[in-house]
């Protein structure tokens, strides 16, 4: 039926190429929009965290999935690294002490090396362990973010308890999000 109108017509096969290619791309955007997750992923968990610091409130399933951006890498966010080697996140013995008796029994170590959050799962790491990390991790992004020139290692013990208390409450709350 279209074939006899753009055969000999370049100019109405841009103008419907365009047409339709614009309709699949908008259609597959709220296609995703719609998927509703029932875990999270770094982007979801930073949308749920930053609320949390911000309100004291978690958000339920469906605003969280709302707010998380389709395109974040757009964001020019800092890298957060889970899960790297403590080699790359100390370079000296002295780096390793001081961090170690500074983290109050934790089995994570947070540091900012070439321009990333970088993570430190120790052996034994629970999931709490885990989810702590990245909140602490997330908001340490956003510190750096404010304040990108800032280079230096850090562990729990720069965090308040206030902090710490918020992650205890988000972990309970965490039961509504499938681990």
């Amino acid at each position: 039926m279209l074939i006899p109108l753009v055969t000999d017509n370049p100019q109405l096969t841009l103008l419907l190429f365009s047409l339709f290619t614009v309709l699949h791309l908008v259609s597959n955007f709220k296609a995703v929009r719609s998927v509703v997750m029932e875990t999270f992923n770094e982007a979801r968990l930073d949308v749920v965290w930053q609320n949390f610091v911000r309100n004291g409130e978690i958000l339920p399933l469906q605003e969280a999935n709302g707010r998380e951006p389709v395109f974040n890498w757009f964001s020019g966010t800092v890298p957060i690294r889970l899960g790297v080697k403590l080699q790359e996140l100390v370079d000296c013995p002295e780096d390793l002490e001081r961090l170690t008796q500074k983290r109050k029994k934790k089995q994570f170590l947070i540091g900012v090396r070439n321009g990333c959050v970088c993570v430190c799962l120790l052996f034994g790491a629970s999931l709490t362990d885990e989810f702590e990390a990245m909140c602490q991790a997330l908001s340490l992004r956003k510190l750096l973010k404010k304040n990108p020139r800032t280079s230096f290692i850090v562990s729990l013990h720069v965090w308040s308890e206030a902090v710490v208390e918020l992650v205890q409450e988000l972990l309970i709350y965490t039961d509504g999000y499938k681990h």
